[in-house]
C-alpha cells in the first residue's frame, strides 16, 4: 500500500523508539490440518513465503529474506484519532524475484529466485508479519548443481 505524506505524518512513535527482536514465530495449518509453527530469525532460517503481490504472476508466492524483526508502540495523531497506544509489529525484508526455472533430468523443474538489485525500488521494504504464510527453505545454486562429467571410474 502507498501512503501519502500526510498519512505518514499522523503515525507517531512513542518515545521515538522501535524495538528489535531476535525471533519471529509464525503459526500455520499443516497439510494434514494440524497446527504447526515456524521460527525464523535474521541470522538463520530467514527466508519467508508470502502471497504474490502481482496479480499477473504465474507463481502464487513471493519470497523475501528477513533482515530485522521489530515492533513499535504508536499512536495516530489528528482530531479523530484514538490516543491509546498500539503495538505495531513489522519486518524489514530484502525482496527477491523469480527467475526462469532450470530443468534437472531426474528432479523435474525447480523454481529459482534471486535478490532484487540494491538500486531497485522493491529491494528492501517493510512487511506485516501477518502476511507471512510460513518459512521457506531456499538452497543456494551450488547445492543444485549436477556434475557434467559423470564418468565411471575404472577399477
Amino acid at each position: 500500500m502507498e501512503f501519502t505524506r500526510e498519512e505518514q505524518a499522523r503515525v507517531l512513535f512513542i518515545g521515538n523508539r522501535m524495538y528489535m527482536h531476535k525471533v519471529l514465530c509464525i503459526n500455520f495449518t499443516t497439510y494434514d490440518v494440524r497446527r504447526g509453527q515456524d521460527s525464523m530469525n535474521p541470522r538463520n532460517h530467514a527466508d519467508v513465503m508470502i502471497l504474490a503481490r502481482d496479480e499477473d504472476s504465474s507463481h502464487p508466492f513471493d519470497y523475501a529474506r528477513i533482515v530485522g524483526v521489530f515492533h513499535a508502540d504508536i499512536v495516530l495523531a489528528g482530531p479523530d484519532a484514538c490516543r491509546t497506544p498500539t503495538s505495531l509489529e513489522f519486518l524489514f525484508v530484502r525482496g527477491s524475484a523469480l527467475i526462469p526455472p532450470i530443468t534437472l533430468v531426474s528432479r523435474g523443474s525447480l523454481h529459482r529466485v534471486e535478490f532484487l538489485p540494491v538500486a531497485d525500488k522493491g529491494a528492501f521494504g517493510f512487511l506485516n508479519p501477518d502476511e507471512v504464510i510460513r518459512g521457506a527453505h531456499l538452497s543456494p545454486p551450488s547445492a543444485l548443481a549436477v556434475p557434467t562429467n559423470c564418468s565411471k571410474a575404472s577399477p
